[in-house]
């Protein structure tokens, strides 16, 4: 039961990696269900892709670990295997991880966006 935790932070470690990607590559039209959505980027498409394409980075790059460290823990802690103080802790040090990128990401974004 305890192995939930990871595939619900592998889940997001996935979705904020592929938004991140999808960000990079300018391949993230405005939308209201995915991506960093905040006035400003949705005052104009420009802005919108702007602040994904400087944030999308800090998203991949915040995912990817998190979806590493998930698949590896995740065999061993539905086997029983593991301790359930270290799965719980990969699980919140995982979504620790993907709140700071996605704050991160926000963050430099939006800056970068109103710079250039």
């Amino acid at each position: 039961m305890v192995a939930l935790v990871l595939l619900v932070t592998l889940i997001g470690g996935a979705t904020m990696a592929s938004v991140g990607l999808l960000g990079l590559l300018g391949r993230l039209s405005p939308n209201s269900l995915a991506g960093i959505r905040t006035a400003y980027t949705r005052a104009s498409d420009e802005n919108w892709y702007a602040v994904h394409r400087f944030g999308g980075p800090l998203l991949l790059f915040g995912g990817i670990p998190v979806v590493s460290v998930s698949l590896a823990l995740l065999p061993f802690a539905a086997a029983g295997k593991v301790p359930d103080a270290v799965t719980l802790g990969a699980g919140a040090g995982g979504a620790a991880v993907l709140a700071i990128s996605a704050v991160a990401a926000w963050w430099y974004g939006t800056a970068m966006a109103k710079a250039r």
